[in-house]
C-alpha cells in the first residue's frame, strides 16, 4: 500500500522531465503545421534533382510532419535524406538525417537506437570540425543516458557539451548543457552542484531573454528545493516559473506547475490548497487538449481518500483507470487500483477492497518487470560504451603519433626558413656594404675632379709642369673608369639577382594552366612594382571545392618577396598537408604558423609583418562560396541583376596585431550560373594618377568592374590594364597591382 500522503519524489520526477521534453530538447509536440506546407514540400521533392537541396527538402518534410504527430512516416523521410545524403557524399546532410532519427528513436523510447544514430551523426560532425553540431549532439546523448538513468555517462556527455560551447562563446546555447547537468546533479543527490549549474542557466535565460529556458530553470529549482525540503524556496520558483509561462501562454507547462504547488501543499497538509491547485492543473489540462491527465485524477483519488470522502475518492479512481487503461500507463493503473483498495476500505467494503488490492499487486509485479528490463538495457549499452571509449582511446593514440610526425615536420620547416632568413640578412648586409663603398669611391671621384679643375687653372701660370700635371688627370681619369666599370658590374649582378628571384617567385606561384583546368572562364592581371613582387595569388583543388587566395604581403620588392614565399608555404602547409578546409580556419593556423616564424616570443610588439588576403572556397557543383577576408574584400556581380555585392573582410591582418588575436570570420553564399567574383589587393586602388595626381579609389574600381563584367574574362583584363595605365601616366607605379576575377 502507498503512504497516506503523496510522494514528493514523484513530483520531483514529473518536474524533470517537463524541463527536459519541454525546453531542452526537440523531441517534443509542437503546433501542427499547415497542410498546404507539407503538400508544397512533397510536391517540389518530385521535381527535384538528386542533391542537396533536395536531401535539404527532405529533412524539412521530416519536420512539419513529426510535429504535426505522424512519427512512422516522418521517419521514412529521414532515412531517404540520409540514403541521399550517403549516395551523393553530402556529409552536412548525413549528420542532420541522423539527429532527426535518434529525435523519432527517442520519441519511441528506442534509446538504444537513438544513442546509435546520434553517436554516427556526432563521428560525421567532428569529422567536419563542426562545433557547434558537436554540442548538440553530445547534449541529446547526454538526455538518452539521462533517461536510462545512466547518470556518469549523462554528465559526461553535458560536460562536453558544454566545454564546446564555451570554446566558440555560444553563451545562448550553452543554457541547456547547465540546466541537463543541473538535472543529472539533482538527480544524483548533489543539491549544492545542481543549484549553482541552474543559476547560472537561469542568469544566461533571463540575459537573453529565452523564456522557454527561464520557465524551466524555475521548474528545476522548485525541484531541488522540495528534494531538500525548503517548501517555501519551491514554492516562489513554482510560482515564478507559471509567471513566465502565463506571459507565453504555455498553457500546458502552467498546467504541471500548478499540480507541482499541489503536491507541496499535500506534502505540508493543507489538504483543501492542494485540491485547489490540483483542480486548475486538470481544468487547464483539459482545456488545452493535454494527454497525460490521469496523473490529475489520480492526485484527487488520492487526497479524497486523505479526506475520508471515499466515495469521490472512488469516482476520481475509476476515472484513473479508465483512462489509463486506454493508454497503457502501467504506474497510473497500479495507483489507481491501490486508490480504490483503500476507498473500498474505507467505506467498509473489504471484500472489493482485497480484489483491487491483489490487482495493485499485480500491476506493480509489471512494473518491477519493466524495470528490471531497463537495468539490462542499461547494462548492455554501458558495455558498448565500454568498447566505444577503447575504440576512441585507440584513436586518439594514432592522432598523437600523427601530431608529433607534424611537429617535426614544423620543426624542420622553422629551420629552413631560419636559413632562408639567414642567406637574406647576409645578402643584404653584402649589398649595403658595397653601396657604402661606391658612395665613398664616389666622394673621392667627385673631389678629384674638384683637383683637377684646380689643376688645369694653374696651367696657364705653371707651363712648367703641365705635362706633369696632365699625366696625373690622365691616371686619374683611367682610375675613375676602372671605378666606375665596378659600379656598373655591382649594379648588374644585384639586378640579375633580382631578376633571377623573380623567376623563383613566379615559379611558386599557381600556373594559369592549373586554374584553367578548373575554372574555364578567369583573369589575373598580376603587374609587380618591381621585379619581384609583395603581391601573390594561389590556388589549390581538393576536397571537393577549388581555394583561390589574393594576398597583399607586407612591404613590396625583395622584402615582399620574401614574405610572399614565406606565405605560399603556409597555405601549402595548412590545406594539404593539415588537411583545414575551411577558409576562416586555414587563415586563423597560417596567422598562427607566421607568428611562431617570425615573432614566436612576441618580442617585437612593433612589428607587423604579414598579409592581407581574400580565401574563397568554390563549391561549384553545390553553388556555394565560402570565403574569409583579411581587411580585404570580395566583390560579386550577380548575373540576374548587374548588381555589385561585397563581402566585408574582417578588419585585421594574417599577421600580428594589437590587441587579442580574433578568429577570422567565415561567410556562405550562394552562387548562380553566370556570376562573377572579383578578388584583389589595394595596389589598383591606391594607384597615383590622373588629371589631378590622385588616387583611382574603390569606388572608381567597383564602378568599371560593373560596366565590363558581362564581357569576356580576358577582354575585362585588357580593359582594366588599359585603364590603368591611362590613370597612371608617367607617374611611377606606387605599388603591386593583382586583380583575379572568377565567372562561375
Amino acid at each position: 500500500m502507498r503512504s497516506e500522503k503523496l510522494n514528493i519524489k514523484d513530483m520531483v520526477k514529473i518536474t524533470l522531465c517537463f524541463s527536459l521534453f519541454i525546453f531542452h530538447f526537440s523531441f517534443c509536440f509542437a503546433q501542427q503545421p499547415a497542410s498546404h506546407a507539407i503538400d508544397s514540400l512533397t510536391a517540389r521533392i518530385a521535381t527535384e534533382h538528386e542533391d542537396s537541396n533536395k536531401v535539404n527538402t527532405l529533412l524539412a518534410l521530416y519536420d512539419k510532419i513529426y510535429h504535426n504527430g505522424d512519427h512512422d512516416k516522418a521517419m521514412q523521410y529521414a532515412v531517404d535524406a540520409l540514403d541521399l545524403s550517403k549516395s551523393i557524399y553530402y556529409r552536412h546532410g548525413e549528420s542532420i538525417a541522423n539527429r532527426a532519427m535518434a529525435q523519432v528513436y527517442y520519441t519511441q523510447l528506442k534509446y538504444a537506437d537513438a544513442l546509435h544514430s546520434l553517436n554516427a551523426g556526432l563521428k560525421i560532425a567532428t569529422d567536419l570540425n563542426d562545433t557547434s553540431s558537436m554540442a548538440l549532439f553530445y547534449t541529446r546523448i547526454g538526455l538518452v543516458y539521462f533517461r536510462l538513468a545512466n547518470q556518469p555517462e549523462a554528465l559526461q556527455a553535458d560536460l562536453t557539451s558544454l566545454k564546446l560551447r564555451e570554446e566558440i562563446k555560444d553563451s545562448a546555447s550553452m543554457v541547456s548543457s547547465l540546466i541537463n547537468i543541473g538535472n543529472v546533479y539533482s538527480e544524483q543527490g548533489n543539491f549544492s552542484e545542481a543549484l549553482k549549474y541552474e543559476k547560472k542557466a537561469l542568469r544566461l535565460s533571463l540575459k537573453y531573454d529565452q523564456k522557454n529556458n527561464i520557465s524551466a530553470c524555475y521548474n528545476n529549482l522548485g525541484g531541488i528545493e522540495v528534494k531538500s525540503r525548503h517548501y517555501g524556496e519551491a514554492l516562489e520558483n513554482f510560482n515564478k516559473s507559471i509567471e513566465v509561462e502565463e506571459k507565453m501562454g504555455d498553457n500546458e507547462g502552467i498546467a504541471i506547475a500548478y499540480g507541482n504547488v499541489g503536491e507541496i501543499y499535500v506534502d505540508l497538509g493543507r489538504y483543501d490548497t492542494a485540491v485547489k491547485y490540483i483542480m486548475k492543473s486538470l481544468v487547464m489540462k483539459k482545456k488545452g487538449g493535454y494527454r497525460r491527465v490521469e496523473s490529475s485524477y489520480e492526485h484527487l483519488a488520492e487526497l479524497n481518500n486523505l479526506l475520508k470522502h471515499y466515495a469521490v475518492a472512488k469516482l476520481y479512481a475509476d476515472t484513473v483507470l479508465k483512462i489509463s487503461l486506454a493508454t497503457g500507463s502501467k504506474d497510473c493503473i497500479q495507483s489507481g487500483y491501490e486508490s480504490l483498495s483503500r476507498a473500498d476500505s474505507g467505506m467498509g467494503d473489504f471484500r472489493s477492497a482485497l480484489a483491487n488490492y491483489m490487482l495493485a499487486e499485480s500491476w506493480r509485479d509489471s512494473l518491477v518487470n519493466d524495470e528490471n528490463t531497463k537495468k539490462t538495457v542499461q547494462a548492455e549499452m554501458n558495455y558498448a560504451f565500454d568498447k566505444k571509449q577503447d575504440a576512441e582511446k585507440a584513436e586518439q593514440d594514432k592522432k598523437d603519433l600523427l601530431q608529433h610526425e607534424q611537429s617535426r615536420k614544423q620543426q624542420i620547416t622553422i629551420y629552413f626558413i631560419s636559413g632562408i632568413l639567414f642567406l637574406v640578412i647576409l645578402f643584404a648586409f653584402v649589398v649595403v656594404r658595397s653601396l657604402r663603398q661606391n658612395r665613398r669611391k664616389t666622394v673621392i671621384i667627385s673631389k678629384q675632379k674638384e683637383e683637377v679643375e684646380k689643376q688645369k687653372e694653374e696651367v696657364e701660370k705653371q707651363k712648367a709642369v703641365v705635362e706633369q700635371q696632365k699625366a696625373v688627370v690622365e691616371e686619374k681619369n683611367e682610375l675613375i673608369e676602372q671605378q666606375k666599370a665596378v659600379v656598373e658590374e655591382k649594379n648588374k649582378d644585384i639586378t640579375d639577382s633580382i631578376r633571377y628571384a623573380s623567376r623563383i617567385q613566379r615559379a611558386l606561384l599557381t600556373t594559369d594552366e592549373y586554374i584553367t583546368e578548373h575554372v574555364k572562364e578567369h583573369f589575373i592581371l598580376f603587374k609587380p612594382r618591381d621585379i619581384v613582387s609583395g603581391d601573390f595569388y594561389w590556388a589549390f583543388n581538393g576536397y571537393g571545392v577549388l581555394y583561390l587566395a589574393c594576398c597583399d604581403c607586407t612591404g613590396h620588392g625583395v622584402p615582399g618577396a620574401f614574405m610572399s614565399l614565406l606565405n605560399i608555404s603556409m597555405l601549402n602547409e595548412s590545406v594539404i598537408e593539415r588537411k583545414i578546409i575551411r577558409p576562416d580556419r586555414i587563415l586563423n593556423d597560417v596567422r598562427d604558423n607566421i607568428i611562431k616564424a617570425l615573432n614566436p616570443d612576441r618580442v617585437d610588439t612593433e612589428s607587423q609583418d604579414g598579409m592581407d588576403c581574400s580565401l574563397c572556397a568554390f563549391d561549384f557543383k553545390n553553388g556555394v562560396l565560402q570565403t574569409a577576408c583579411a581587411n580585404n574584400p570580395v566583390w560579386i556581380v550577380r548575373k540576374d541583376t548587374g548588381e555589385l555585392e561585397e563581402i566585408a573582410p574582417d578588419k585585421m591582418p594574417v599577421g600580428i596585431q594589437y590587441g587579442d588575436q580574433k578568429s577570422f570570420t567565415v561567410r556562405n553564399l550562394k552562387l548562380n550560373q553566370g556570376d562573377v567574383v572579383y578578388m584583389f589587393t589595394d595596389g589598383y586602388a591606391d594607384q597615383f594618377g590622373g588629371p589631378k595626381g590622385k588616387k583611382f579609389k574603390y569606388k572608381a574600381l567597383s564602378e568599371k568592374i560593373k560596366m565590363i563584367s558581362d564581357k569576356p574574362m580576358q577582354e575585362q583584363k585588357n580593359i582594366l590594364e588599359q585603364t590603368f595605365e591611362e590613370w597612371r601616366g608617367n607617374l611611377e607605379q606606387v605599388d603591386d597591382v593583382l586583380i583575379m576575377g572568377i565567372r562561375v
